[in-house]
Formats: C-alpha cells, sequence, structure tokens
C-alpha cells in the first residue's frame, strides 16, 4: 500500500473521528463554551474596575510577568506554559475518575477563562494601546486556542463520565484512550501550536510594546 494512500486514509479517518465527536457533543460545547464566554466577561470587568490598583505584580501570568522583567527568556515561557497546560490536561482526567469530582472540572474551565479576561484587562490598564496590541495580537488569540483546546478536553472527560453507565467504560479504561485518541492529539496540537507561536512572536512584539512603547 502506498504510503501516500495510508497517510490520506488515516488522516480522513482522524478528522471524521473529530467531527463525529464535535457533532455528538455539540451541547457539551455549547454549555461549556458559555461558561467559558462567562468567564472571560467577568475578568474583563473585574480588571477595569480595579484599574487604579493595577500593577506588574498583579498580573496573574508570572510566567508573562518574569518574560516582561527580562528574568526568564521566550524558551522558558514555552516550556513553564507547556508543563502547566499538561498538569491541567491531568487534573481534569483524574477528577473525572469518579462522577462526585466532576465539579472541579467545571472550576478549572471557569478559572481559566477569568484569568484570561482578567489579564488581558490588566495588560490594557498597564500599557495603554501597547497593551491593546499586545492582547489582540499575540496574548487573547493564542491564549484563546489553548482554552478552547483544554474546554474540548473537558468535553471528552465529562462525557465520558457522565456516560460511564450506559457506556461501560471510564477515564481510566484502555477504552477511553483508544476511542478518544483523536481528540487528545487534535487538542495537545492545539495548544502546543499556540504556545510555540507565543515564544516566537512574544520577543519581538511583547518588549517593543511594553518596553519601548511604553
Amino acid at each position: 500500500m502506498p504510503k501516500n494512500y495510508r497517510f490520506s486514509r488515516m488522516s480522513g479517518i482522524f478528522f471524521i473521528s473529530i467531527g463525529e465527536h464535535f457533532s455528538k457533543y455539540k451541547w457539551f460545547y455549547i454549555i461549556l463554551g458559555s461558561i467559558c464566554i462567562s468567564g472571560i466577561i467577568v475578568g474583563f470587568i473585574t480588571g477595569f474596575r480595579n484599574a487604579e490598583d493595577i500593577t506588574l505584580s498583579s498580573l496573574p501570568d508570572v510566567t508573562l510577568v518574569k518574560f516582561i522583567e527580562k528574568d526568564i527568556t521566550a524558551v522558558s515561557v514555552f516550556f513553564s506554559r507547556i508543563f502547566a497546560m499538561l498538569g491541567l490536561f491531568i487534573l481534569v482526567w483524574i477528577t473525572n475518575c469518579k462522577p462526585w469530582l466532576s465539579f472541579i472540572t467545571f472550576i478549572i474551565l471557569i478559572y481559566r477563562s477569568f484569568l484570561l479576561g482578567i489579564t488581558c484587562s490588566m495588560l490594557i490598564v498597564l500599557y495603554k494601546m501597547g497593551g491593546i496590541i499586545n492582547v489582540v495580537l499575540i496574548f487573547f488569540p493564542f491564549h484563546l486556542i489553548v482554552l478552547l483546546a483544554l474546554l474540548g478536553w473537558c468535553v471528552v472527560c465529562l462525557s465520558t463520565n457522565y456516560g460511564c453507565k450506559h457506556s461501560g467504560f471510564s477515564v481510566i479504561t484502555h477504552e477511553f484512550w483508544r476511542l478518544n485518541k483523536p481528540c487528545f492529539i487534535c487538542f495537545s496540537v492545539l495548544f502546543t501550536l499556540a504556545y510555540i507561536m507565543e515564544a516566537i512572536l512574544i520577543p519581538y512584539i511583547t518588549s517593543a510594546i511594553f518596553i519601548g512603547v511604553s
């Protein structure tokens, strides 16, 4: 069998699996997506309401603060974020091992959404037009992609957790990983690419905006 044909066939199966997943659990995405939007809005409002008290040390994104203060490099930013996101993936998976722990998944998603909103608003408050440029070009779009990847993983784990009585398997079974392998790969690639792009652009854009413009 030619390699190109095999690759095309595997790619087709992969994207079909992803499409079926989104179609099957669209209501999970709608509900959790609404939670994320609410968290981002509340974060924005909270940040702007406390504008007078905001300083650089107030930013909840410690990694970004260290980069702005030139304590770490863009490579360190990338690996710090990757390890933190993998930790969140593992935490979401663990909290769905038992049905009564699943509420923690919602807390994680709300908290991450809130952090995205409040960090964006703080950057705008601190750096005015420079902050707006940075938020629009780098921080918000890339971290929104990361949030969407986390949301997708939450849907995978929650749907398995809630449906374990009917499906007969949970997140700790081999069947869970076999059926959701395409989704896991997709979400992992999404947040990895987002962090790579952030690491590439942040030294050129963020330094100019934060240090040169402000």
